[in-house]
């Protein structure tokens, strides 16, 4: 749900993500760093700013659960947040990994219904968050903002659709390449000869991104390892022969 703002940020003189943290400390209500996640108009983006206030999370600290009201959408600064959906009767389920430039907590901000989601820091997270008012408030006053809340929305939709279908065509072994490689697309970085996700994932996460067990994670990574396609160094994953995993989802 990466904003759509990202694209005309080379066109403005708009800060980066890393420059906007100071406004934590400094509060300027320039109107700057609201582009950063929604292009909304000048005045807009000033009475958004005004109205958001500046919370920080440790690792493991939750910004919103299913127990508590859904009234806020939080605005990732800096880190990355893990969101799941929860269920009563197995594991949760592992939606998106969400970091600098992504929001969460829109869906619903828009009706009654509390969050099946919850949303958890993966490493110390710096964020802005708006209230269900505000954000309403903006909603009436910019076709810009609802379009650009319906085009995110839109997104987990289809993602969400792609999680299902993927569960009807491919086996585990073929889910797991299939997530490996997007991981280190969206969040890792590569070098001519690899490419390396280290975002502090556990097998644990990556079975609940897949709905199986650890277990079959674990062994499906061995698998892997023994090839030569993967190789795990202190928690990270290194994609060592990313071909034979495209191969693996064919």
């Amino acid at each position: 749900m990466r904003a759509v703002s990202q694209a005309i940020a080379s066109e403005q003189s708009v800060p980066t993500l890393a420059a906007v943290i100071n406004v934590i400390e400094t509060r300027p209500r320039n109107g700057d760093w609201i582009h950063l996640f929604f292009d909304v108009p000048s005045d807009l983006a000033f009475r958004l700013e005004a109205a958001a206030c500046a919370r920080s999370f440790e690792r493991g600290e939750t910004l919103f659960s299913p127990d508590e009201p859904a009234d806020s959408l939080f605005m990732i600064v800096s880190g990355r947040v893990k969101l799941l959906l929860t269920a009563n009767v197995r594991e949760d389920l592992l939606l998106r990994i969400l970091e600098e430039g992504d929001y969460c907590g829109e869906l619903t901000l828009l009706g009654p219904r509390r969050s099946p989601l919850l949303a958890v820091a993966l490493e110390p997270t710096e964020t802005f968050v708006l209230s269900r008012e505000a954000l309403r408030e903006g909603l009436g006053d910019s076709p810009e903002l609802a379009t650009q809340l319906l085009a995110g929305a839109s997104e987990q939709l289809l993602a969400a659709y792609d999680m299902v279908l993927d569960t009807l065509e491919l086996d585990t072994a073929g889910r797991l390449a299939k997530k490996l490689l997007a991981l280190a697309r969206d969040h890792g970085w590569s070098d001519p000869d690899r490419s390396v996700i280290d975002i502090g994932l556990t097998q644990h996460d990556l079975a609940r991104m897949l709905g199986v067990s650890r277990e079959s994670v674990n062994k499906q990574l061995a698998w892997f390892r023994a090839r030569g396609i993967i190789q795990v160094e202190r928690g990270r994953i290194v994609i060592c022969r990313p071909g034979d995993l495209r191969r693996r989802i064919c």
